[in-house]
Parts: C-alpha cells; structure tokens; sequence
C-alpha cells in the first residue's frame, strides 16, 4: 500500500519496478564483485521517489522485493523490508544535490581502510584520474552538506570511519565509479608501502 501521506492516484503499484530492477542488478553486481553484504543502492525515480536497498536483503541474491520506495522524507511508498540505516544520508544528499541521480554506498576493503585512517586517496593513475575526477578526499559521514560538497566536483568521496560513497547517472555507472575508487585505494596502499619498506638487508 501507498505509505501516509500519498493517494491511491499518487503512487501506482509496480510503477517504479524498472528503477527497482536496476538498483537491485547493482547491489547483486556489489555483493558478486566483494562479497558485500551491508552495501546500500539508490536512484532517484523522480523529485519525490527514490528508490533503496533494504537493510535485510537475501546474502546470495537481490531481487525486487529487497528493493523499497521510499518518498524524500523518508516514509515508506512500496516495500515490506527495513530500510538501510544509512537512509538518512541517501536522502539528504537527493534532498541537497538536486543533480544527483544514484548514490551508492559501499565498504570494500582498502577504500574502506583509507577512509577509517583518515587518508584520502591521490591521483595514483591517469586512467583512474580520469574515472574519478581527481583527488577522493574524507568527509565526515554525519555532514551532509559536507558530503555534497565534495561530490560537485567529484564522482566519490570517502565517509569518515565507514566507506565510500560513488555516484553516477545510472546504478552501473555509479558501481563502476566505486569499483575504481577501490582500485585506486589498492594502488595507493601498496604503493606507499613498497615506497617505505627499503632495500633488504644483504646477509
């Protein structure tokens, strides 16, 4: 059923399924690329319906039924599941940035690493640049504000202690923005760590 606040005429059920289909092919893509579990997915349907991953989807497959509507104040439109407890942030950021089209989430390893020590990523590569925009920098997860911000010049950004957030026009667009953004972190990582190890010791 419609949540409060809509009539019958506002919301036609399975309306949405093909913005639904897609934010669900995405998170599947996530949890097949990393094994990610706790990754949430959203697209903006039209100015007053987004569409999100729940917080208790299946851990081996994403269908419809794990994807919500939700309107931009948060109440339920279509969906019997939790929503993510990271809804908030979807929903400021459609609520702030009225460009942005999908937002994606996620905790992958190295990216989500850098994001806890604090460390934003550098242009490690011409061709991730190029992915990315430049720079990823941290921004504190609670800051809305702050999290648009660095996405009006940028496609990503890391949240202080928990991971990273991608965007794009689409839900593929987005993962694969998120997917670079890991890479990068990958490279970085390891290239700092080769730059300060030193010669071995000869014995």
């Amino acid at each position: 059923m419609p949540g409060k606040g809509y009539r019958d005429a506002d919301i036609v059920l399975g309306s949405y399924d093909r913005d639904k289909d897609e934010v669900a092919k995405g998170a599947e893509e996530l949890l097949c690329r990393w094994h990610l579990y706790e990754e949430s997915v959203s697209k903006r349907c039209d100015k007053n319906i987004v569409a999100i991953t729940s917080s208790d989807g299946a851990r081996d497959h994403i269908d419809l039924d794990g994807v919500l509507l939700v309107d931009i104040g948060g109440k339920r439109v279509e969906g019997r599941k939790n929503p993510p407890e990271d809804l908030h942030l979807h929903l400021g950021l459609y609520g702030t940035a009225a460009e942005l089209n999908v937002a994606v989430h996620t905790y992958s390893t190295f990216a989500s690493a850098a994001a806890c020590a604090g460390k934003s990523i550098p242009q490690v590569t011409d061709r991730l640049t190029s992915a990315l925009g430049g720079e990823i920098e941290v921004v504190e997860y609670a800051d809305v504000n702050a999290v648009a911000a660095a996405l009006k010049s940028k496609r990503a950004c890391l949240l202080s202690g928990h991971g990273v957030l991608a965007t794009g026009k689409t839900v593929s667009e987005a993962v694969r923005v998120a997917d670079a953004v890991e890479k990068a972190a990958q490279i970085f990582a390891i290239s700092t760590l080769l730059s300060t190890a030193g010669n071995p010791r000869k014995t």
